[in-house]
C-alpha cells in the first residue's frame, strides 16, 4: 500500500488537490499542493447542468493534477465532488472524468459529511485553538457550518448558499459600481438568514474559524502577502473591520485592478466580492468581530481520515 495519498477536491468553484505522505509516528508531510478556479458551478443553479464550457474547464484541470501526480509516485488517489455533486443532473459526466484522467476513487459526501471534513481539515492547520469554535467553509455552490466544543462536534449544516450562485444571481457590477456594496451587504444579510439562528451563549468566547477562497484571500490582502503563500497564511486573523474596508476597496476597483494586487487567484476578481459580503454577513450574524484564517479545508480532512484508517493512531501535519 502506497504511503502516499492525493486527494482533489472538485469543488463548485475551485479545484483543490493535496498530496502527503506518511512518515511515521503519524507524522503527515504535505507533497504537493495545487489549485485552479474552474468555476463547475456556472449555471448550475438556472440550468440544473454542468454546462458544456464548464466541463471543458474541469477537464483541463484534472489533466494538469494527472500530469502533476506522474512526477511523484504511486498515489492512492481520491475525487470529492462536493455541492455540483448533489446539485447536477449529469453530475455523473465530472465524476467520470475524475475516474478516466486520475483512475481516482470518487466520492460524494452529504453536505454534513463535507461540512465536518472541511472542519477537520481546517483545524489540523491550526496550532492554538479556542475550545469553543465556529467553523465556515464558504464554496462555491454551498457554505458548510460546524459548532465544535473542545474538539468534539456539537452540530454541522451546509447550506445550498454559495458564492458562484450568489454571483450569478446578484450581478450588480454590470449595472455600475455605484453603492454596489451597499447592495451585496443587503442581499448577503438575506442569505445569512437561512442559516442556523444564533445561539451567542454556546460559543461566546469563543474563535470563528473560516477556509476556503473567500477567508484565504482576505487573509493575504490584510496582511499583505501574495495568495501563492497559502499555508503560511492559516492562523492569520482579520477583523469585520478590514473585510468591510476590502469589500468597499474592490468594489470600486476593476477587474484588471483587483488581479494587480497579488492576492487574488485568477477567475476570482468578480466572485470575491460576493464571498466577502457572506462572511460578512455571517461574522454579523453570529457576533463575531474577527475570525481566522486556515488553509486546511475537505483535503486535507480526508487525508487525515485515511492516513487514521491504516494504524490505530491519530495522524497530524508535520510543521
Amino acid at each position: 500500500m502506497s504511503d502516499l495519498i492525493s486527494v482533489a477536491d472538485l469543488g463548485s468553484n475551485t479545484f483543490r488537490m493535496v498530496t502527503a505522505r506518511e512518515e511515521g509516528h503519524g507524522a503527515i508531510r504535505l507533497v504537493d499542493l495545487r489549485q485552479k478556479v474552474v468555476r463547475l458551478a456556472e449555471g448550475v443553479a438556472r440550468s440544473g447542468e454542468v454546462s458544456k464550457e464548464a466541463l471543458r474547464r474541469a477537464k483541463e484541470c484534472l489533466g494538469e493534477f494527472e500530469r502533476a501526480l506522474a512526477t511523484l509516485g504511486e498515489a492512492r488517489r481520491f475525487c470529492v465532488l462536493t455541492a455540483v455533486g448533489r446539485m447536477a443532473n449529469n453530475a455523473g459526466e465530472v465524476e467520470r472524468l475524475a475516474r478516466e484522467i486520475l483512475g481516482a476513487q470518487t466520492l460524494i459526501p452529504t453536505g454534513r459529511e463535507e461540512a465536518r471534513l472541511s472542519y477537520e481539515g481546517a483545524v489540523s492547520l491550526l496550532s492554538a485553538k479556542k475550545e469553543n469554535l465556529l467553523f465556515l467553509d464558504i464554496g462555491g455552490g454551498s457554505t458548510e457550518i460546524v459548532f465544535s466544543n473542545g474538539g468534539e462536534v456539537i452540530w454541522e449544516e451546509s447550506v445550498a448558499a454559495g458564492i458562484v450562485t450568489f454571483w450569478e444571481q446578484n450581478r450588480l457590477g454590470e449595472k455600475g459600481k455605484k453603492d454596489i456594496a451597499a447592495q451585496l451587504a443587503l442581499r448577503a444579510g438575506e442569505i445569512a438568514q437561512l442559516f442556523p439562528p444564533p445561539e451567542k451563549r454556546l460559543w461566546e468566547g469563543g474563535e470563528l474559524v473560516a477556509t476556503a477562497g473567500t477567508a484565504m484571500t482576505l487573509a493575504a490582502l490584510a496582511s499583505k502577502r501574495d495568495i501563492a503563500e497559502g499555508r503560511s497564511l492559516s492562523g492569520t486573523k482579520v477583523s469585520i473591520r478590514e473585510a468591510r474596508e476590502w469589500l468597499a476597496r474592490l468594489s470600486a476597483m476593476e477587474k484588471e485592478e483587483i488581479l494587480a494586487l497579488g492576492a487574488i487567484e485568477p477567475g476570482r476578481e468578480e466572485l470575491i466580492l460576493g464571498g466577502i459580503a457572506i462572511l460578512l454577513a455571517l461574522m454579523e450574524r453570529y457576533g463575531f468581530d474577527a475570525f481566522t484564517a486556515s488553509d486546511g479545508g475537505l483535503a486535507e480532512g480526508l487525508i487525515l481520515r485515511k492516513f487514521s484508517e491504516d494504524g490505530d493512531y491519530r495522524p497530524v501535519w508535520a510543521r
